[in-house]
């Protein structure tokens, strides 16, 4: 019964000739539409400020050493906080225990103190070099795209 009342037709197929525009207006993008010229000045100087950020970025990692070298020395740190940690929790036992003055654990505290100070620099260098190499890629794929 319901397909006498309506049967479902195919649109007309369009073929567009030379020289012809056809602009599609949907009800939803009316209001997303620009409703006059289109100026590129905006735009432009948004891509130049950004190549101009990325190239502050990725000098900022020139004077780095390689992200391959600094993460063999932060493998490197993280064994000498392992070290350092392990010595200084043996002396503060023999402390507990009496063995030795509680003011004999200072240099071993001191010890882990900068290993993690190390170790904490290391990760800081990593992450400015990290940085820097995902803005030089960031600016060879935006200059890509521009050219």
């Amino acid at each position: 019964m319901f397909n006498k009342l309506f049967t479902p037709k195919a649109p007309k197929q369009v073929t567009p000739e030379a020289g012809d525009t056809y602009y599609f207006n949907f009800p939803s993008d009316s209001s997303k539409q620009p409703t006059g010229p289109l100026e590129l000045t905006g735009a432009v100087n948004r891509v130049v400020s950004e190549i101009a950020n990325l190239r502050a970025v990725s000098a900022t990692g020139d004077a780095l050493r390689s992200a391959s070298i600094i993460k063999a020395d932060i493998e490197k740190a993280r064994i000498n906080i392992q070290a350092a940690t392990t010595e200084h929790q043996t002396y503060q036992a023999k402390a507990r225990a009496g063995l030795i003055k509680p003011e004999a654990i200072a240099p071993y505290l001191a010890a882990t103190d900068i290993a993690h100070a190390k170790f904490h620099s290391l990760n800081a260098e990593l992450n400015v070099r990290q940085d820097s190499d995902n803005a030089a890629a960031a600016l060879a794929s935006l200059l890509e795209k521009v050219r």
